[in-house]
């Protein structure tokens, strides 16, 4: 990693000719594949179109009936309520959950030019789309037609990449669901258990965003009010080894530089997860990640260099081994459902019995 980074590509004026000559340079290597969905997936239309005809209707209703509740003057005002603003609610969901797959920051050749001088200036490499990318966590391995776009990458040691992460999952085409995450990798030069911090501060409903649950019993408390912040799963009787890498100094500084991120630690890997896609082309937003690689990243390096499990089998020519138990966590048997549904039917029939 550069001692000191040049931010100043992005903000340089840009060259149009140059930007159009380099976004067809990387058409030419299939590697400008845009990084959003086109509109007009059959089943979004129709989810759109009856999410808002089922707006315009309820709306309106849901106002008469909440002043026919509070006058009085219709005994049924307060279910009926009930009944139309549980569909306005779902109406507005379902048009919550097609927005996020579109509205994502679309970027431009213009935003190629600047992170690729930003690349050069840098002594790094830029890529708009690679496909071939592998990485052992879970976020590139699932689902079909994976990439990361818009990265920004190391050639040389320590290597690191920050950038985002597309895949899709779902049977058909027109029935598949996009997944979007911006991320940072850091190699750690050792490799160690598999270790996950579940960010608070991103989950929803109280349930964790990661796309793999892990089993309860594998959570582990730390001391302070690091656990107010992540929620720490590492393998069972390893315990120990997650306090040494997990010191107060660098919970301090998770706590500070990535509290709102995801936190994996896998073979010889650290990433850092976004459940929103960078906008890679904002200096703010390098910065950031930036100084994650070099202060977090760099910390968790300079604290496993001399990790060793002792439970692995001695092999020769390996820098470092992490036995079968402490190579993976255990995934969750449970599934959590949360039907919204159900609990506010419940709301209305407890109204209406009332």
């Amino acid at each position: 990693m550069p001692s000191t980074i040049d931010y100043s590509p992005l903000t340089a004026p840009v060259d149009t000719t140059a930007a159009a000559k380099l976004a067809a340079d990387y058409a030419s290597k299939g590697q400008t594949r845009p990084n959003y969905r086109p509109f007009g997936v059959y089943s979004d239309v129709l989810t759109i179109v009856l999410c808002i005809f089922v707006l315009l209707l309820c709306i309106p209703a849901t106002l008469i009936t909440l002043a026919q509740g509070l006058t009085g003057s219709r005994g049924q005002g307060w279910s009926a309520f009930g009944v139309y603003a549980f569909l306005a609610t779902l109406a507005v969901a379902g048009l919550y959950w097609c927005g996020r797959r579109y509205l994502v920051p679309r970027t431009s050749p213009a935003d190629w030019y600047r992170l690729h001088a930003f690349a050069a200036a840098n002594n790094l490499q830029f890529a708009p789309w690679t496909t071939a990318q592998q990485y052992p966590s879970e976020i590139f391995t699932t689902g079909v037609d994976r990439a990361t776009y818009d990265h920004v990458f190391s050639t040389a040691e320590p290597l690191f990449d920050i950038g985002n992460v597309y895949y899709q999952t779902g049977r058909k085409m027109e029935e598949s669901d996009d997944h979007r995450w911006g991320y940072i990798a850091v190699n750690l030069g050792r490799n160690l258990p598999q270790m996950v911090l579940d960010s608070t501060a991103n989950n929803r409903l109280g349930l964790s965003g990661l796309p793999l649950g892990f089993a309860r019993d594998q959570v582990l408390k730390l001391e302070g009010d690091f656990n107010d912040h992540f929620t720490l799963y590492a393998p069972k009787e390893y315990e120990r080894d997650a306090t040494y890498v997990f010191t107060p100094d660098l919970m301090a500084l998770l706590i500070d530089e990535s509290a709102s991120f995801d936190v994996e630690v896998i073979d010889d890997w650290m990433f850092v997860y976004s459940r929103t896609p960078f906008h890679m082309a904002d200096p703010a937003t390098l910065s950031r990640a930036f100084r994650i690689v070099e202060l977090v990243g760099g910390k968790i390096r300079s604290q496993v260099a001399k990790y060793v499990d002792d439970r692995a089998p001695v092999v020769r020519g390996v820098v470092s081994a992490v036995a079968a138990g402490g190579r993976r966590l255990k995934a969750s048997k449970t599934v959590l459902v949360v039907v919204l549904a159900a609990i506010t039917l419940v709301t209305v029939f407890n109204i209406v019995r009332g």
